[in-house]
């Protein structure tokens, strides 16, 4: 069985899909204060749009996708709309993996800095 562009296209919609309701009740469980003022359907379309940035910025690293996904949907949603952070995301030198790591550290020092946790296990 050949599959068509459009058909790939289709199944792989799903399949996202189907990942970020799941994603999205994991998060709700996890920490439904933090996720409370989103319903299923607008956590999940945040989910995917951050999945899809994630996507588009070419990180690969599975810890660092989740880490990008639930801080841009939940933690700090869409972080990556601030222009500065968006210029060292896009940046010429180093993957986007190590990218979005020195986007995680800038955010980290900023919390710290201003006396509150980063969303991300620290303090």
């Amino acid at each position: 069985m050949i599959l068509s562009d459009g058909m790939r296209g289709r199944l792989r919609a799903a399949a996202d899909a189907k990942a970020d309701r799941r994603l999205a009740a994991t998060l709700r469980a996890r920490d439904a204060e933090a996720v409370a003022h989103l319903d299923d359907a607008a956590l999940a379309a945040e989910i995917g749009h951050a999945r899809a940035v994630a996507d588009h910025l070419g990180i690969a690293g599975a810890d660092l996708r989740a880490r990008f996904i639930e801080l841009g949907a939940v933690r700090l949603p869409r972080f990556w709309e601030d222009p500065d952070l968006w210029r060292m995301l896009t940046a010429t030198p180093g993957t986007p993996d190590v990218r979005f790591g020195d986007v995680l550290g800038l955010i980290r020092v900023a919390a710290r800095r201003a006396g509150k946790a980063d969303g991300m296990g620290g303090a």
